[in-house]
């Protein structure tokens, strides 16, 4: 971290997600967390921004099967943010 870059961390507002096989939250119950992702942004104030968000692990009973946050903003296993790469292919 220095002057040219802004981390901002966050986290889900909610306890659960939806299984991703049957569409349930009944179901489903946290399963731990890995390490933060580390994501880059859009730029703030002419500085690079990264986003820290958690990698929480979820598991349904229903369907017995794992899996990870789903965030709007960033796709699976991608280290930028939806908006930076429309910006990116807007150039």
């Amino acid at each position: 971290m220095d002057a040219h870059q802004v981390h901002l961390e966050a986290s889900p507002v909610t306890d659960k997600q939806p299984c991703p096989v049957c569409h349930s939250e009944q179901y489903v119950k946290r399963d731990g967390r890995n390490k933060l992702r580390k994501i880059r942004h859009l730029a703030v104030f002419g500085r690079k921004s990264y986003l820290h968000v958690p990698s929480l692990r979820l598991a349904c009973s229903r369907c017995s099967v794992g899996f990870v946050w789903s965030y709007e903003f960033v796709g699976p296993n991608s280290l930028y943010g939806i908006a930076l790469i429309y910006v990116i292919k807007l150039h």
